[in-house]
């Protein structure tokens, strides 16, 4: 029910509210990923599903007033965080994890893909990026080691069939649907067991 009432309040915030929230950030810390939701829903959000439900289909790592994200056309790069609200006048849910990690490491791996294009095939090599791929990459142990291991994609809706809408995207670029293929989303990502869920709205 709290939920439910946080994804009310936010469908009526306008962007003046929205900014007049920033004040608030406090509450955020470094290596926080901010989890954006697509309330209407789209291809993403068709064939993969977030915590609790919910229409996930983007995400970012919080430092120091800024949020390194990796989106279309921008490739890589450092958002600051009244921009990033200001682009997702939405519900953002915080997602804090719960197990060690180096904060340091994880940062400097995720400033180092800065400037790497967007990779709007989903294929995890690192040449160019999406943004669950970058948290994926980024976060680490203080050993090195990744901390989200990487999953079999998915690109089955709940009837288990593959939309069109991707298999005509892939199509274009003379390729099969990726299905199966080791890789990420920021949905999968929000329901990992080391994955705390703060329901706020700033």
């Amino acid at each position: 029910m709290i939920l439910l009432a946080c994804l009310m309040l936010c469908s009526c915030l306008s962007s003046a509210q929205v900014l007049k929230m920033l004040t608030s950030y406090r509450q955020l810390h470094s290596c926080d990923l901010l989890f954006c939701l697509s309330p209407e829903g789209n291809a993403i959000t068709d064939v993969t599903q977030g915590a609790n439900g919910l229409q996930i289909d983007h995400v970012g790592i919080y430092h120091k007033g800024k949020v390194i994200e990796a989106i279309p056309k921008q490739g890589v790069c450092l958002t600051p965080i009244d921009s990033f609200m200001a682009r997702n006048q939405h519900l953002i849910i915080i997602g804090r994890v719960s197990v060690p990690f180096s904060k340091r490491k994880t940062i400097q791996r995720a400033k180092q893909c800065l400037g790497l294009p967007y990779d709007s095939l989903y294929i995890p090599d690192l040449k160019a990026v999406y943004c669950s791929e970058l948290v994926q990459h980024a976060f680490c142990n203080r050993q090195g080691e990744r901390l989200f291991k990487p999953i079999g994609m998915t690109f089955r809706d709940s009837t288990g069939e593959i939309p069109s809408y991707w298999k005509n995207f892939y199509r274009q670029f003379g390729m099969q649907v990726p299905e199966g293929v080791e890789g990420s989303n920021p949905g999968e990502l929000s329901r990992r067991p080391c994955m705390k869920l703060l329901y706020k709205t700033f």
